[in-house]
């Protein structure tokens, strides 16, 4: 999948759009990141950090070529 290209379904698109962490996930991620802050992190924890911080960059990314794709599907041909 490119993400430059606009081309989900307007269904796969909302589904896309509704996708979030839940709360324990966000939860995990403000106390990793305290620790982050605080210099207290052990390697596993930065790992854990780390993978967190890569899946919502990918959902980022994913989230823009969702509205692109819905824009796209709005805008007349």
């Amino acid at each position: 999948m490119k993400p430059e290209q606009a081309d989900l379904s307007p269904e796969a698109a909302r589904s896309i759009l509704n996708l979030k962490f839940d709360a324990e996930d966000l939860r995990r991620t403000d106390e990793l990141s305290e620790k982050a802050r605080q210099g207290t992190l052990t390697p596993e924890e930065r790992a854990e950090l780390e993978e967190f911080i890569r899946v919502d960059l990918e959902l980022t990314v994913l989230k823009s070529k969702a509205q692109m794709s819905l824009q796209r599907a709005k805008s007349p041909r």
